[in-house]
């Protein structure tokens, strides 16, 4: 009498029955369980395309130079625009400053990248060349500082601030 009536196919009752059978079949008791396992996933995955797009700001990639842009109107007379050129050669003005500042930003960056590659390579050298001298001078370099500290940590007002009579290295030490 009751099998008769219930019609599986047409009630919300034979999806709910499925859906936890498909569940318990996969290893979860609960539908809270599979949700903490989607929320421990999607976490997973976030994280590892933060350390992807890392690595990947990390290592730049070797890209062909943009083309250099052009500003066709700076070399043209004012007298020769009209006024909506004017604004156009002012607009064209100021990207050229602001490209130029670029690059000579990137060159500086670049300049100081060399630098401190090459110093590194030295010290790397001396290290191995010379060790015991390397050790000597490292030392001493590191006995100094923290003798600057110290000398700055004295002459410091109350409130922290330093008193700096000539230029010392107080900026640089952690005794604030």
């Amino acid at each position: 009498m009751g099998c008769e009536s219930i019609n599986p196919y047409s009630t919300d009752v034979f999806v709910l029955t499925r859906g936890q059978g498909m569940l318990r079949r996969e290893g979860f008791d609960e539908e809270g369980e599979l949700d903490e396992v989607i929320q421990d996933l999607s976490a997973a995955i976030a994280k590892a395309r933060r350390a992807e797009a890392a690595a990947a700001a990390e290592e730049p990639e070797e890209e062909a130079p943009p083309e250099e842009p052009t500003f066709p109107l700076l070399d043209v007379p004012d007298a020769d625009l009209d006024e909506e050129q004017l604004k156009e050669k002012r607009r064209q003005r100021l990207m050229k400053a602001g490209y130029d500042g670029r690059m000579r930003a990137k060159a500086e960056k670049e300049r100081l990248r060399r630098e401190a590659e090459e110093s590194r390579q030295r010290e790397q050298l001396e290290r191995e060349d010379d060790f015991e001298g390397w050790k000597q001078r490292v030392r001493t370099e590191h006995d100094v500082s923290d003798y600057q500290c110290l000398f700055a940590s004295m002459l410091t007002y109350p409130s922290g601030r330093c008193i700096q009579t000539q230029r010392t290295q107080a900026s640089t030490c952690s005794t604030r």
